[in-house]
């Protein structure tokens, strides 16, 4: 679980070629027209990640579809773990498309590295704080959505 931190980080290249392949199964995903909501290291399966195997033999796999809908269909308020929930979620600009599963996996693979959520925060507004010191205000168009 990312939340205890007692696993050190991952090498770069094991991140990438995890990421990889989880970005190959949400291009699937959105061909599909289905939104995970709910992306976390927790839901990645690995397989043969041994020290001994070649990186190329090491499978993740996204997994508990148990938050996902189809994007049309995707209104739902409580979406995303607090660290991986992004502006759109955090704002409720519903309905959802992949852009929210998107964020998510940019803040997993930061998270794989550093052992750290990349936005660290208290609460939902606090979230989006943190984001905006970081990345710059919402868009208008966002705001706009928003109200």
């Amino acid at each position: 679980s990312s939340e205890d931190h007692h696993w050190p980080g991952l090498p770069l290249e094991i991140v990438v070629h995890i990421g990889e392949q989880v970005v190959r199964q949400m291009v699937l995903l959105k061909l599909l027209g289905i939104v995970h909501c709910d992306v976390k290291m927790d839901n990645v399966l690995i397989r043969s990640a041994h020290k001994e195997k070649p990186i190329w033999l090491i499978e993740a796999v996204l997994a508990d579809f148990g938050c996902g809908m189809y994007e049309r269909d995707a209104v739902h308020k409580h979406v995303q773990s607090r660290y991986n929930r992004s502006p759109e979620a955090i704002l409720e600009l519903r309905p959802y498309t992949c852009a929210i599963d998107m964020w998510s996996i940019g803040c997993m693979l930061v998270e794989m590295v550093t052992r750290r959520p990349l936005f660290q925060s208290t609460d939902e507004l606090h979230q989006l704080h943190v984001i905006t010191s970081v990345l710059g205000p919402v868009p208008f168009e966002m705001l706009d959505r928003a109200v």
